[in-house]
């Protein structure tokens, strides 16, 4: 089970609390988004976020980057047009700080009791089995900790289930029934 701690930073587009920019990193993240709009189309697409990740040193596969566009996308065409990019940047930027903030032996990575912390920390409050699935499938190689680019993939992955998860529980009675088609098109978005 998740719970979500009020306040707490998480996606959805709109929904979510967000740091608007302002003033001169405003004119930065305008100046970024024509960067990483590489086709000049006003939007931006998976293929181009994991370039502008990878030039971040950043390594974020294509679905994941689906996956960070998708909760964003209010318009559900697969791209973001930039105010959806700035909530999306804010999102990254929030995560990343809860990295930071809770690499407590400043190693560059986040062992399990940091990551359950910082995650704390970002609104995701898991029991002891749900967070254990959860790391392990952002750590396939066992490794015991993760990247920065890992435990971002985490948050947005908790952020988009967390989403998919009120879609289907409009009450708020913090349980959901699914038949098979729902699953699946549940989890499928969660990909």
């Amino acid at each position: 089970a998740v719970r979500r701690v009020a306040g707490a930073a998480r996606g959805g587009g709109a929904r979510g609390v967000v740091m608007r920019a302002r003033g001169f990193e405003q004119q930065q993240l305008q100046q970024w988004f024509r960067q990483v709009d590489t086709d000049n189309s006003g939007q931006v697409d998976a293929k181009e976020l994991q370039r502008a990740l990878q030039q971040a040193r950043m390594e974020f596969s294509l679905q994941a980057c689906a996956m960070l566009i998708r909760m964003y996308d209010t318009k559900r065409s697969g791209t973001v047009n930039y105010g959806e990019f700035v909530n999306l940047h804010d999102f990254i930027m929030s995560v990343q700080q809860s990295f930071t903030r809770f690499d407590l032996d400043k190693n560059g990575v986040l062992d399990f009791s940091e990551t359950q912390q910082g995650l704390k920390f970002n609104g995701f409050v898991l029991d002891g089995p749900a967070f254990q699935a959860a790391f392990a499938a952002f750590d396939p190689e066992r490794k015991g900790y993760l990247r920065m680019d890992e435990y971002i993939q985490l948050a947005a992955f908790l952020c988009a289930a967390q989403s998919m998860f009120d879609a289907f529980d409009p009450q708020k009675t913090s349980a959901v029934h699914f038949n098979f088609n729902q699953f699946v098109y549940a989890t499928s978005q969660l990909r």
